[in-house]
């Protein structure tokens, strides 16, 4: 399997810029707090796609009981290079790098994100209130 490429600081402000100016990152993100996401290990950029995510340690995340208390949130998902595959193919390899649960809110209304998780083998587990919106949450648990 591909290992995939850490950003490093060097990229913060094309990740910043990419993160900033697409329409689908609902929650605005400052360039310290892109900056923050490299310094701790938690921003991937690879073959175009950023993640950031970061671990969170807890035994319930929106009623929702994670696998041995721990899991990765995924916060930001953004493809540089859109509509070419690379991000499913990106996100699979993320999907499947570790045995540890992946959690993330997506819009209700953003049916090509939740179609696109789906997808990925993610599953659908409630519909949580969030902010000024509802989101759904996915999980996906990875080898047990």
């Amino acid at each position: 399997m591909v290992t995939l490429t850490k950003a490093n600081i060097g990229q913060l402000d094309f990740i910043h810029s990419h993160l900033k100016n697409n329409v689908q990152v609902l929650l605005p993100i400052s360039k310290k707090e892109v900056s923050e996401y490299i310094y701790n290990d938690s921003a991937i950029y690879h073959d175009g796609v950023i993640i950031l995510y970061r671990v969170v340690h807890r035994k319930t995340y929106y009623g929702h009981s994670l696998k041995n208390s721990i899991a990765i949130q995924i916060d930001y998902l953004v493809s540089t290079i859109p509509n070419k595959g690379i991000c499913a193919k990106v996100f699979s390899r993320f999907l499947e790098s570790n045995n540890l649960e992946k959690i993330l809110l997506v819009m209700v209304t953003n049916t090509r994100a939740v179609n696109f998780y789906s997808k990925q083998g993610m599953h659908l587990i409630k519909e949580v209130p969030f902010k000024t919106f509802s989101s759904y949450l996915f999980s996906f648990k990875g080898n047990t």
